[in-house]
This record gives C-alpha cells, structure tokens and sequence, in this order.
C-alpha cells in the first residue's frame, strides 16, 4: 500500500516537472524552472470596429454616385428639401444684422433682461425679432436663436417657430425665457439657425394675419 502511493506521488512529480506548472511556496506563487522553454503567445488586437464589412459599407456610400436620387420624395410634394442657415454674429453687430433663408428674412432683433418680480425667482430674457417674407408661397419657418459666452459656449436657447402666407411682413411672437442673473451681459455672440419649408395650411391665406408660436426654451445653465 505504501509502495503504490509513493510510486503515483513520484509519478505525479516527474509529470509535473516534464510538463511544466506552477508552485506554491511561502504563500507564493512561483513558476516551474521550465517556463522559458515555453513557446511565446500572440493575441493580435481586435480591430477598432468590430464589423469591418458593415465599415467598408459606411464609408463607401457618401461616394456612391447617384445616392441622393435613391432617396424617395415624400408623395405631393415636389419642393426639394430647405437646407437650415446657420449664422454667428457678435452682439454687438445685432442691431444692422439679418438672417435670410429661402426667401425670407428675419431682422430687428432685440433682447432684455427683466429681473425677477420676486426674491428667489430668476430673471427673464426676452427676444423680439421680425420677419419678411419675399416670396409668393406660404410658408413655415423655425428660427432658433443661442447666446453663446466668450468662450462660444451657450448660455442660452430658444426656439421661434411660425407660419406667414406670401409677400408678408409682421413681428415674431416674442420669447421669454428664465436665465441665471447677468446672463444678457455674458452673451458675446449669437448663432441664428432659420428653416423655412413650404406649409400646406389651408388656414393661412393670402392677405390673412401671420402667426408666429413661441415655444418653451431650452433648459439654461449658469457656467460656474
């Protein structure tokens, strides 16, 4: 009995040592002598994107010619699509600055820091503005204005949809919005984004009043 459970501990340590593992000595773990004779391993690395075919795809199809006249036009329409402006002026340059888009032009612009009425309230930004529209056709339009600090970066947003029928003039719907206190005397500059697309409203007629919604502003932060 003896003999056999030494000859299976000898023969575990002679495989042990042809095979090469790891020891445990002194609450450490150390390699067998013969682990520099073992054949070094290579992991290539994995690509940046996993699916390099669906890549290639991606990448190839900006080039492919004839691409935008694949893309299906929506029935009852036959205007191609109004391309957004999008403009930087200083503040200082707001009063003579316009913004023309697809026949239409919105110009006068002013903004007014009101203080709050109560203790604790913030104050609010107004914006007023009016537009023009040159064109025969009526029209929607979306005019989206945004402080921006001397950094460039924004301070706050609003966003000035409406509708006007052709060769139309009036004022934009005006915009208030809550803003951390001294946030008009922060604005160094403002980025004006119009788009304006035919509108098929039936209410809207030649020579009837235009109509321009406000809608709620982007959230503001204050730059701490």
């Amino acid at each position: 009995m003896f003999v056999s459970i030494v000859g299976l501990g000898l023969a575990g340590l002679a495989l042990a040592l042809l095979s090469g593992c790891q020891t445990y000595s002194s609450s450490q773990t150390l390699p067998s002598g013969r682990y520099l004779e073992h054949p070094p391993q290579y992991i290539p690395p994995s690509a940046p994107f996993p699916l390099p075919r669906e890549l290639a795809a991606q990448e190839a199809a900006p080039a492919c010619k004839g691409c935008a006249a694949s893309v299906p036009i929506p029935s009852g329409r036959t205007e191609k699509p109004r391309q957004q402006k999008s403009v930087l002026v200083k503040g200082g340059d707001l009063e003579d600055f316009a913004v023309k888009a697809d026949g239409m032009t919105f110009n006068n612009f002013c903004l007014a820091e009101v203080p709050a009425d109560r203790h604790g309230e913030l104050p609010l930004l107004k914006v007023k503005g009016c537009y023009r529209n040159r064109t025969s056709q009526q029209v929607a339009f979306s005019l989206v204005v945004v402080g921006l600090d001397e950094a460039e970066e924004p301070l706050w947003a609003c966003s000035i949809p409406g509708n006007t029928p052709g060769k139309d003039v009036g004022c934009l719907q005006e915009v208030a919005m809550s803003v951390p206190p001294g946030a008009l005397k922060r604005t160094a500059s403002l980025r004006f984004r119009a788009n304006v697309v035919p509108s098929d409203d039936p209410a809207i007629r030649a020579g009837s009043p235009s109509t321009s919604t406000s809608v709620a502003p982007a959230p503001t932060s204050a730059r701490r």
